[in-house]
């Protein structure tokens, strides 16, 4: 494995370990100033700048968040399997914000459920044919 990829791993390692960071159920998620706290931590332990360790986090659920959307979407034969090293190691985040994972997923999914007046048996894909209707036929992100 290169340095890179271990320094990221350890980095996945640490930002888990800052809870307040990425689960919104933890009881400081909303807490401004123990959020920053969290993020200095890193800062420090990294020699990152504050604004560095956001894009990092924010570059890392973002690939995790398509990867795992690959992964999730149900398709003929055999499903997806991420070959993204980090994949694995950022699935915990699962745990703290399926919702929006979920939502994003019953979007994708619910295309084959939207007839031409918007109605459907499921109430995700009510809301789904919705957010198309109302945003030229794209899904709000």
């Amino acid at each position: 494995m290169s340095e890179d990829k271990a320094k990221t791993l350890q980095f996945i390692r640490d930002y888990k370990n800052h809870q307040v960071l990425w689960d919104s159920r933890h009881k400081d998620y909303n807490n401004k100033k123990k959020r920053i706290v969290a993020l200095t931590d890193l800062g420090i332990k990294y020699n990152m700048n504050l604004r560095f360790i956001k894009n990092k986090i924010k570059s890392l659920r973002s690939y995790f968040s398509k990867e795992y959307q690959k992964v999730a979407r149900k398709t003929e034969g055999e499903r997806y399997r991420s070959s993204w090293f980090a994949y694995k190691h950022l699935l915990f985040l699962l745990n703290a914000s399926p919702k929006k994972l979920r939502i994003d997923e019953q979007v994708e999914n619910s295309d084959e459920s939207c007839d031409d007046d918007g109605e459907s048996q499921e109430k995700t894909a009510v809301a789904a044919c919705s957010a198309k209707k109302y945003s030229g036929g794209k899904a709000f992100n």
